[in-house]
């Protein structure tokens, strides 16, 4: 897969103050704009696989048509830029209504951005998600536990730039949008020739939590631990040329620790007939935000699962 490095730019850009359509001249909330045009980039340097049937993730083929951006004076917290989409067209990245905000004359701001804009299908939805000063972007989400609650969601990545002044970013903001939930994956490395994987469970596993961008641990209020199934129910004849083989995922998760640094993980499958289950204990001590991990399954005459780590915050390309 061939790592893609560029910048999005944004045109046009944005105008300063809190209504649509003031001119230079106006004053937001008794703050003087300057003559110099807001400018943004959003850092696309990143490649993320998309398994197909499984949630959404981005990747230069798959990246969201817009994001939503909102800025903040530092200090007092006026809002200067509010709420605004940026949409993907044919001549490049523009904001609803064609909108152009200025840099304030002396006051720096914070910019908030998420994508994707339209957050209905979202794990994390719009309405559970805050920006304050003291904690900067915040939210409360549960995970769906089971591979269909998962299916066909997209995931939820944000950036947060502070004290960004108009004599320092003359060139732009770049936007660093960073990925705060944890992936896994499931891949078949060997198996029984006609087996047919029916689950596959990880046990004790947190599906809910509050993440605090400010935060020392950014992390916080996990609940009660359950079990995550995966449904596949597929049959395996493939020729051995053909494995590994991507099975399920990529599913999100809460970042989090786990008892004594492992994971049960549990496949139930039916061998040509015979219905069974394998478990297996898998070092795992942790699940990072910003990081894909690879469940490597090979079953012989038992389960054995080697769990590969793939630092992905900020995107960048993977190997398998």
């Amino acid at each position: 897969m061939m790592q893609m490095k560029n910048h999005l730019k944004l045109f046009p850009l944005l105008v300063a103050g809190l209504l649509a359509g003031c001119s230079v001249d106006e004053e937001a909330d008794g703050i003087d704009a300057s003559q110099d045009e807001i400018r943004l980039t959003v850092s696309n340097d990143w490649q993320y696989g998309n398994i197909t049937r499984a949630a959404t993730v981005y990747d230069h083929a798959n990246f969201p048509s817009s994001f939503w951006v909102k800025a903040f004076v530092k200090g007092t917290w006026t809002e200067y830029i509010d709420a605004l989409v940026i949409n993907e067209t044919s001549n490049g990245w523009v904001f609803d209504g064609f909108q152009k905000y200025y840099w304030p004359m002396a006051e720096e701001l914070n910019f908030f951005a998420y994508m994707p804009a339209n957050t209905d299908n979202s794990v994390v939805p719009s309405s559970a998600v805050s920006c304050t000063q003291a904690d900067g972007p915040k939210f409360t989400v549960t995970l769906p536990a089971t591979s269909g609650g998962q299916d066909g969601k997209d995931e939820w990545i944000y950036a947060y730039e502070q004290g960004k002044s108009k004599a320092a970013n003359a060139s732009g903001v770049d936007l660093n949008f960073k990925h705060p939930l944890s992936t896994f994956v499931f891949r078949l490395s060997k198996l029984h020739e006609g087996m047919t994987i029916k689950n596959i469970t990880v046990k004790n596993v947190k599906t809910s939590g509050t993440f605090t961008h400010s935060a020392s641990s950014q992390w916080s209020n996990q609940g009660n631990a359950t079990d995550f199934v995966a449904t596949v129910n597929s049959k395996f004849e493939l020729p051995a040329s053909e494995f590994p083989k991507e099975i399920g995922g990529p599913y999100f998760g809460i970042p989090q620790t786990f008892a004594g640094g492992k994971q049960t993980v549990i496949v139930s499958y039916d061998d040509n007939g015979f219905d069974d289950t394998m478990e297996a204990e898998v070092d795992v001590p942790e699940w990072k935000s910003g990081t894909r991990y690879l469940y490597d399954l090979t079953i012989n005459t038992y389960l054995k699962v080697n769990v590969v780590t793939i630092n992905i915050n900020p995107w960048k390309k993977y190997e398998w």
